[in-house]
């Protein structure tokens, strides 16, 4: 299975200039002989789906979305672009089920609770605003606000001369 994902997973180049290069037969085909290779591999319907947003095939990509969420629950990053795709589609009770299941199954990933706000503003949500602002404040706060680490500050810094040997040493602090 691993061998498979592989494969699938390095054939993702061809797929994606494929799809960027608006060669819509060639995408389809690199896509219909990677889903009959593995069906079930989440990642390819991921990819799928943005081809198909790309195409403005609105349909075609919230289905694609719709099924890597179901193959892969555990990736918010497929539940987010189902939920914009839902709500792009017309369909906001979709979009907002996704997003509130995300703010149950990943509440302590930021991008999901950027991605709630963005929606509840852009929706006039003042309810669930509230709710995604509050929650990146407690993200925030645990986390110690947004800023880095010193000795990562220090150590990108470090890279930015060239200075290897100091870059290492204030990562490891």
């Amino acid at each position: 299975a691993r061998a498979l994902a592989a494969r699938v997973h390095q054939a993702a180049d061809r797929r994606a200039v494929a799809c960027k290069l608006h060669q819509d037969k060639r995408a389809d085909r690199a896509f219909a002989a990677a889903g009959r290779a593995a069906a079930d591999y989440g990642p390819l319907w991921f990819e799928l789906a943005h081809c198909r947003q790309a195409r403005a095939d609105l349909p075609g990509a919230l289905r694609a979305a719709l099924e890597a969420v179901r193959l892969d629950p555990e990736r918010y990053e497929a539940s987010l672009l189902a939920a914009d795709l839902a709500e792009l589609s017309g369909d906001p009770a979709l979009a907002w089920q996704l997003r509130d299941g995300l703010a149950i199954h990943a509440p302590n990933a930021p991008a999901v609770q950027r991605a709630r706000l963005t929606a509840a503003e852009r929706n006039h949500d003042p309810s669930r605003a509230a709710r995604a602002r509050t929650a990146l404040g407690e993200l925030q706060a645990r986390c110690g606000g947004s800023q880095a680490p010193p000795g990562t500050t220090r150590a990108i810094a470090a890279l930015a001369r060239g200075d290897m040997r100091e870059a290492r040493r204030e990562a490891a602090t």
